[in-house]
C-alpha cells in the first residue's frame, strides 16, 4: 500500500484511493479532493515519458476482454479509477453526483464524458490532448467554477 506521504503524488489504486477518501471522512469535500489528487497523479504520469509508455501499455492489456479494470491498476487501467470516490459517494448514481449532474446524469463511462473522455483520448494515443483534457477536468472539479459539460465538444463550458 502506498504510504500517506507518497499518495499525493502516486496514482492510487482502486483500494488504496478508497481508503484514503474514507481516512478522510468519506465526505463530499473527501471525495472531491480525492478525485482531483488523482487527476494530478495521472497527469503527472502522462508528463514522464517512461509513465506515458507504461500508462498506454497497461491500458492497452486486457481491454479487449476486462471491460471494468478500475480495479486493476497498476496492472489495467481504466478510467474510472480517477473518479471512484465520486461514485463511491454517491454508490453509482450519476444523476446524484457533482459530475454526472453536469453531465446530462451520463455515467462516465461513457466515452463522451468527464472522465470517459480520457479513455477514448487514451485510446487514440494522444499525450497533447489528454493533458489539454485533464485542464478540463480539473475545471469541472472546481466547485467554485460554475461548470457544466458540453458532451458534443467534449469540454467544460459555463453553467447557465
Amino acid at each position: 500500500m502506498t504510504s500517506p506521504r507518497d499518495a499525493a503524488h502516486t496514482l492510487l489504486a482502486h483500494g488504496e484511493i478508497l481508503a484514503a477518501w474514507r481516512a478522510a471522512g468519506a465526505t463530499p469535500a473527501a471525495a472531491l479532493h480525492w478525485t482531483h489528487e488523482q487527476v494530478r497523479a495521472l497527469r503527472r504520469l502522462i508528463q514522464d515519458p517512461e509513465g506515458w509508455r507504461r500508462l498506454l501499455q497497461v491500458h492497452a492489456s486486457g481491454r479487449a476482454q476486462d471491460s471494468w479494470l478500475a480495479t486493476d491498476w497498476p496492472t489495467g487501467f481504466d478510467e474510472l479509477l480517477v473518479c471512484a470516490p465520486l461514485c463511491t459517494l454517491v454508490n453509482f448514481e450519476c444523476a446524484r453526483c457533482t459530475i454526472g449532474a453536469r453531465q446530462q446524469a451520463m455515467t462516465c463511462a461513457h466515452p463522451a464524458t468527464v472522465f470517459g473522455r480520457i479513455g477514448a483520448i487514451l485510446e487514440r494515443g494522444d499525450r497533447e490532448a489528454l493533458l489539454r483534457h485533464l485542464d478540463e477536468v480539473e475545471a469541472m472539479l472546481d466547485p467554485t467554477a460554475s461548470r457544466r459539460w458540453d458532451l458534443e465538444h467534449g469540454r467544460a463550458v459555463p453553467a447557465e
